[in-house]
């Protein structure tokens, strides 16, 4: 059994990822809390709750499973150890852009081309700081691939070695904060 989480600050790119990896492995169970609002009519509390609840559900069933976060909350961590408890293999895609700005920027982007949901700024610079301090948490107890998203997904570090050692400095600069 499989679990996957893409993860990422706002804007870095996790639903195009997702998406596009959902149409080659569609036995997989796709939850993202953003969609479940939006297809739903939901608060986006609910639409955690939904997500949750979801989630429980497809581990208890033995489901591959593939979810997007943010990674800038702690209950991923829950959530992992559960997984692993029902023997789960974990991977963990992090999508990274080098300045949070750039995040700002593509999230103002997609919400006027009505894309995708509108984040307010210092909720991206708040949450893209605790992703990536997460990540360094994250690492050490799942298998990993980091991605930059400057134009494409470029490989820049997995769980056996640094493809990119200046773009994974940036990342691990976070680990000792």
């Amino acid at each position: 059994m499989n679990f996957l989480i893409v993860a990422g600050a706002n804007g870095s790119g996790k639903t195009t990822f997702a998406k596009e990896f959902i149409k080659e492995f569609s036995h997989f169970i796709y939850l993202n809390a953003d969609e479940i609002k939006f297809n739903e009519q939901v608060t986006e509390i609910n639409a955690g709750k939904i997500f949750l609840k979801r989630l429980k559900n497809s581990i208890k069933e033995k489901k591959d499973i593939l979810i997007e976060t943010t990674l800038s909350g702690k209950y991923i961590f829950n959530v992992v150890n559960e997984a692993k408890k029902n023997g789960y293999e974990i991977k963990l895609i992090y999508i990274f852009l080098r300045n949070v700005f750039e995040n700002v920027k593509r999230v103002e982007i997609r919400a006027k081309s009505k894309e995708g949901h509108f984040v307010k700024e210092e909720d991206i610079i708040r949450r893209y700081k605790r992703s990536l301090e997460n990540f360094c948490v994250m690492r050490k107890i799942c298998e990993y691939e980091v991605y930059l998203n400057d134009i494409s997904y470029e490989l820049v570090a997995d769980s056996n070695f640094i493809h990119d050692k200046e773009v994974f400095s940036e990342i691990v600069k976070y680990c000792n904060s």
